[in-house]
């Protein structure tokens, strides 16, 4: 609590003293950064055949190819570790939706309630670009659209220009284009920094699985649409200096439904509270429960299907235990598998004889998100096939806008990605 209330006092007093400043003395440009996320966009879509435009982009470029996500694989977990740099465990945005023992309240994909999101602990880059710029720039504004936690308060923040409605329905993406152009080109507060966001291809692979025809056809026009909005911003004169990264929060994994695990059979439901997404639950058994869940649970692991952990055996390596959010016990299934928590859930959702899924190991081929970076900052022609990891975009993007990290808390490291700079 401390530490939160300092933090919003000094973001104040930064934000309070620098428009004073810029509004009384000459000032430079602020850097433009704008950075776009296609949910689910698997790494390996990137082909001349498939993505003829993106490829070419990156091309000019940089690209990434063993970019690995935040555990767990989700998209409002990813989207946090790349706004603020932090580890889910670190942010505790740590599920789609999960159950917290101290609110004792279940969030929801809708809820932009700051407590839920803003830990006091990091600040997204879109409040760090307005608050924590040198004095030497003029006054910065960020967009956001619909990425989520985006229209939520940090440290008593919002962003200047910001939308956000439901994950379920964005808009479409020639109209976030459209959105973002028309901040960037405001004649009076420019957004130099545009964060934006688009749900597919995730929504359309989780029926038909990611490497269908119908979703192959999305990700053919979801590569002419950024071509046309590449084009738009060329003749608006706005890709002059700009930098620009095109990512993903992570991939998508092909599911036959014959390999469905449905969570009901395996242990009684009247044992224990689930929270959270497939193919990944959080598990707080009922007092005097836990051995039993967890042994039927282990038990059934045997066969291959999913993984059983207690939170205190949650490999280090995910930097997922250390969260009040974390339950008990974790199921997971998987790579290849699905879990889904009871017969009417699996009815729902899983209608097809193949769907796709995300929220495994990060560590899976499949799980692999997009990663290109192009601009005046980047090498060109440039493939990175080191690994990082994606909160290493958060100092990347500091780096980017020139905004000093000596006061900024987060986990990423920019050594693993700064190859991708030019010198």
């Amino acid at each position: 609590m401390i530490r939160r209330v300092i933090l919003s006092v000094l973001v104040t007093v930064i934000f309070h003293e620098l428009n004073i400043h810029c509004f009384s003395s000459g000032c430079r440009p602020a850097p433009k950064v704008l950075i776009l996320s296609l949910d689910g966009f698997r790494a390996d879509y990137l082909s001349p055949d498939l993505t003829p435009f993106l490829y070419s982009l990156s091309r000019k470029g940089s690209v990434g190819t063993r970019m690995k996500p935040m555990f767990v694989t989700k998209t409002f977990p990813n989207h946090l570790s790349i706004a603020t740099g932090l580890y889910e465990e670190s942010h505790g945005m740590i599920a789609n939706n999960f159950y917290d023992p101290v609110f004792k309240e279940t969030f929801d994909y809708n809820n932009t309630e700051s407590r839920w999101w803003d830990n006091g602990v990091g600040l997204p880059i879109w409040i760090a670009n307005e608050v924590v710029a040198s004095r030497d720039y003029c006054p910065r504004y960020s967009g956001v659209l619909e990425w989520p936690g985006g229209g939520s308060q940090y440290s008593n923040h919002l962003p200047q220009y910001h939308r956000v409605t439901s994950i379920f329905s964005v808009p479409s993406l020639p109209e976030t284009f459209d959105q973002g152009l028309e901040w960037a080109k405001n004649p009076k507060k420019p957004a130099n920094l545009l964060v934006l966001y688009h749900n597919q291809p995730d929504f359309k692979s989780h029926d038909f699985g990611p490497f269908s025809s119908e979703v192959k056809s999305l990700v053919r026009e979801i590569d002419r649409n950024v071509k046309d909005f590449y084009h738009q911003l060329d003749r608006s004169g706005l890709l002059q200096g700009l930098n620009m990264l095109i990512i993903s929060d992570h991939g998508l994994g092909e599911v036959p439904r014959k390999n469905l695990v449905i969570l009901s059979q395996v242990v009684d439901p009247s044992l224990y509270f689930v929270s959270g997404d497939p193919p990944i639950y959080g598990i707080n058994p009922k007092p005097g429960q836990a051995d039993k869940v967890y042994q039927k649970l282990k038990e059934f692991s045997r066969k291959g299907s999913i993984r059983v952990y207690k939170k205190y055996e949650i490999p280090e390596m995910f930097h997922y235990r250390n969260n009040r959010r974390v339950m008990p016990i974790i199921v997971m299934a998987e790579e290849g598998y699905g879990l889904c928590k009871n017969e009417a859930d699996a009815r729902r959702r899983y209608y097809m004889p193949i769907f796709g899924e995300h929220g495994y190991d990060n560590r899976a081929p499949s799980m692999r998100p997009l990663f290109i970076a192009v601009g005046p900052a980047f090498r060109e022609g440039f493939v990175y096939k080191e690994e990082f990891e994606n909160i290493d975009i958060y100092p990347l993007l500091c780096k980017l806008l020139d905004i000093s990290t000596d006061k900024l808390h987060f986990n990423g490291t920019l050594s693993r990605i700064k190859t991708i700079l030019k010198e």
